[in-house]
């Protein structure tokens, strides 16, 4: 897992606006940036994906895992 605060906020500032359809509002940024070109900036988006699937899990944690 990607463990930047960056992304991590991102990712709270994702939830707050969209709630459960964070997860698809990342996807579709990643889906703009690969349309254009930019793979980097592709890659940030899918690391943002995944922090909001993290933190939108209501399961708990395994042991020995870092909650953000």
């Amino acid at each position: 897992m990607v463990h930047s605060p960056n992304i991590y906020r991102t990712a709270r500032a994702l939830i707050r606006e969209f709630g459960e359809i964070a997860p698809a509002g990342a996807i579709l940024k990643a889906d703009q940036l690969w349309a254009a070109g930019d793979e980097a900036g592709r890659a940030v988006w899918l690391w943002v994906k995944r922090a909001v699937d993290e933190l939108l899990d209501t399961n708990p944690p395994k042991p020995g895992t870092t909650v953000h």
